[in-house]
């Protein structure tokens, strides 16, 4: 049961909602009077479990084992079993759809749908007093976040519903306040959407110059022509989109600019537009870490980040991002801040595998970087191999230091790793040309170093030469601790 779709589900669950799935099952609302106590028992178990070592916790997950559990009196019946993880999971799926709900639970869409659900009851002046109600909570606040938005068009569509009912019809029925704000809602995913797409042209060419700029025309006659959308959410959203559309051109101005009016805005922003603006102002300055004006910038976001109070409320944050502000927290020597935006984040990460691989993986890193190579490897060896590109390429680089690092008796490791580094870039066929050179040019620099560590004394002359041609290219990852093994064996040589 252990590669059980019942089992893989639970596994995410924080122990919050494992508390919270344990008393949803005891709720005869939820269950509909159903005896759950069969499934109840069983997900109590595998919580259990999880506590227990990955070996122990397969022994105790197999299916005989468990099927003892449920049926202690019985023998072994494989289809009894998979009834109750079926209808357990089952309640999984349910659970977390509930979930969900919960999160989109705010006074505008409350009010806006007790308006729609009385007047649909005939109840006009019940629905004519929440209306009233709906009106003056909106009065008391802006739009924030994507959420927000489509509840704002919820309001209207609900008071336009009402309005239809009354036999009295003076005007449009509120018809073209439902359409503005559906329009607003519409932009504000549209331009969260771009931000992604604009983003991840970073990695892959996705789309071609000529689209780019119809993009960005569609966007700013947008902006002209409807005044209702010339607000700072949306201003910053269009800044943000012509930084990241100029990411390899001279584009100081166009983030200078962006990052005062996000300043400035700062606010005004939910925790939401807040993170996703923070990020492209962030890449961008990673991207530009040679330069000192952008590295200072660069620290300065991910202390903010790293503070207690955004941690406080930290959302889910995506596997990309996460190892990119630990990666940058070790750099500006943020070690304690750094584990704790590790520890809180633990079951939070979103990326294409479980969120506890991208744990280790940091943890290792963090290890690593103070010099705890023995716990950075035992993490890093246990970690399956990475689907998404940033985390692949990290872990894989992240391999190849320990094993530089480590016993001298490891070398065939380290080269076993470094050539499979190496075919992994030569294989990939969906990368821009830049970030393929800069893996390129890390195994190409590493391997030279490699061969100069090997020798009784290594050439002082070769080794300077080995330092110029890392400073003088432009696209190098790990650049700081290449020269920084270079600087070492300077000192021997």
């Amino acid at each position: 049961m252990i590669n059980s779709d019942l089992v893989k589900c639970l596994r995410v669950f924080s122990k919050a909602e494992q508390a919270a799935f344990e008393f949803f099952l005891q709720s005869p609302y939820f269950t509909a009077e159903k005896d759950v106590s069969k499934e109840l028992t069983l997900v109590m178990y595998i919580f259990e479990v999880f506590d227990e070592q990955e070996k122990e916790a397969t022994k105790l997950l197999a299916r005989e084992h468990v099927y003892a559990v449920l049926y202690p009196s019985r023998s072994f019946n494989l289809q009894t079993l998979k009834n109750v993880t079926s209808s357990a999971l089952n309640f999984v799926e349910r659970f977390i759809e509930y979930e969900n709900l919960k999160n989109i639970i705010r006074p505008v869409g409350t009010h806006a749908r007790l308006v729609h659900f009385f007047s649909d009851k005939a109840a006009i002046d019940v629905a004519e007093s929440y209306l009233k109600r709906l009106e003056r909570l909106r009065a008391n606040r802006n739009s924030s976040d994507l959420i927000d938005f489509l509840q704002d068009w919820e309001a209207e569509y609900a008071k336009s519903h009402l309005m239809g009912l009354q036999t009295d019809v003076r005007d449009d029925m509120n018809n073209i306040q439902a359409l503005k704000a559906l329009d607003t809602f519409y932009w504000a995913w549209r331009l969260d959407l771009l931000l992604s797409v604009f983003s991840l042209m970073g990695w892959v060419p996705i789309l071609e110059p000529e689209q780019v700029k119809a993009i960005l025309q569609e966007a700013e006659e947008a902006l002209q022509q409807k005044p209702w959308l010339a607000t700072p959410l949306f201003r910053l959203h269009l800044s943000a989109l012509h930084l990241l559309s100029s990411w390899n051109n001279p584009a100081e101005i166009v983030f200078d600019t962006f990052l005062k009016d996000l300043t400035e805005h700062e606010t005004t922003l939910s925790a939401y537009h807040l993170g996703q603006l923070e990020e492209i102002a962030y890449n961008f300055c990673a991207h530009n870490y040679n330069i000192p004006k952008y590295r200072e910038i660069l620290f300065d976001l991910v202390q903010r980040r790293l503070s207690p109070a955004r941690l406080r409320n930290e959302r889910p944050v995506f596997s990309n991002m996460f190892i990119s502000s630990v990666k940058t927290g070790v750099l500006a020597e943020l070690y304690d801040s750094v584990l704790q935006f590790i520890e809180v984040n633990r079951h939070r990460i979103i990326g294409p595998q479980e969120s506890e691989h991208y744990y280790k993986l940091a943890l290792a890193y963090l290890h690593f970087t103070q010099n705890n190579i023995s716990e950075a490897r035992k993490l890093v060896l246990n970690l399956p191999n990475f689907l998404d590109n940033t985390c692949k390429y990290f872990s894989k680089m992240l391999e190849v230091k320990i094993f530089y690092e480590d016993d001298p008796s490891d070398q065939t490791l380290f080269a076993t790793r470094l050539n499979n580094l190496r075919m992994t870039v030569v294989r990939e066929n969906s990368m821009t040309v830049e970030r393929r050179a800069g893996y390129d040019n890390f195994v190409k620099f590493l391997t030279r170093l490699d061969r100069l560590r090997q020798k009784p004394r290594p050439s002082k002359t070769r080794l300077l030469e080995l330092l110029t041609d890392i400073e003088q290219d432009k696209n190098v990852n790990e650049r700081i601790w290449l020269n920084k093994k270079i600087n070492e064996l300077l000192k021997k040589a």
